[in-house]
């Protein structure tokens, strides 16, 4: 028996589900194409199925949602530790941050 549009729409969900877990981006790009086609060509849905679809894609959406603001997380740390490497981060006696503005960029050594 040929799956429903209905039963490959919900495969489909759950394969993009899979692949923003699994960070399979790649995969996650042809399962996203594949799901809009069959959208596209899908005859009109129940009020339920139209729920459920919505309940769906929801949270798939949320799901990609966190994992980009996992990514610029991690960008943003990468960012502070290369910085870190070239700038001298110092804090004031009252805990604000400070700058080293001014100064000529080296450490001085004392013995």
């Amino acid at each position: 028996m040929k799956p429903s549009i209905m039963d490959e729409l919900l495969a489909g969900l759950d394969s993009e589900r899979q692949a923003i877990l699994s960070g399979s981006y790649e995969t996650l790009a042809s399962v996203i194409e594949a799901r809009e086609r069959l959208m596209a060509g899908a005859p009109k849905l129940s009020a339920d199925e139209a729920w459920l679809l919505m309940d769906l894609v929801g949270r798939n959406q949320r799901l990609l949602s966190s994992a980009i603001r996992g990514v610029q997380a991690a960008i943003g740390r990468i960012a502070d530790i290369e910085r870190a490497h070239t700038q001298l981060g110092t804090y004031r006696k009252d805990g604000t941050q400070g700058d080293d503005s001014g100064r000529s960029g080296r450490l001085e050594h004392r013995a």
